[in-house]
Parts: C-alpha cells; structure tokens; sequence
C-alpha cells in the first residue's frame, strides 16, 4: 500500500526535493504528504474507493 502511495506523490508532485538541509528535506516531504492527503480526501468517496472511474460499482442483486 505505501509503494502505491509514493508513487502517487512522485507522479503528481514530482520526485525531487530542492532543500539541502536535513530539516529542509524532511519538512518538504511533510508537506507533500500533506497535499497528498488533502486531495484524497477532497475525492468524492466513490472515486476514493474505486479508483478514477466516476460511475458508482453497481450492486449485485
């Protein structure tokens, strides 16, 4: 699960970090994980679950 997760955020965010310091580094990748985590959560629940596709699963009757 955290290997989708990195991925993600190195898709959308890019994969480099611009500090050079040892606290610049870990508060910029703090922050990503932030960003990450606002826009999973600003996803309508259905495409948090399943993916991109925006049609709802249907049930199965």
């Amino acid at each position: 699960m955290c290997e989708t997760v990195f991925s993600t955020i190195k898709r959308t965010l890019g994969d480099a970090v611009s500090a050079r310091t040892w606290y610049g580094e870990f508060r910029e990748l703090v922050l990503m994980c932030m960003v990450h985590n606002i826009k999973q959560s600003l996803k309508p629940r259905n495409q948090a679950i399943s993916g991109d596709s925006p049609q709802p699963r249907k049930a199965i009757q």
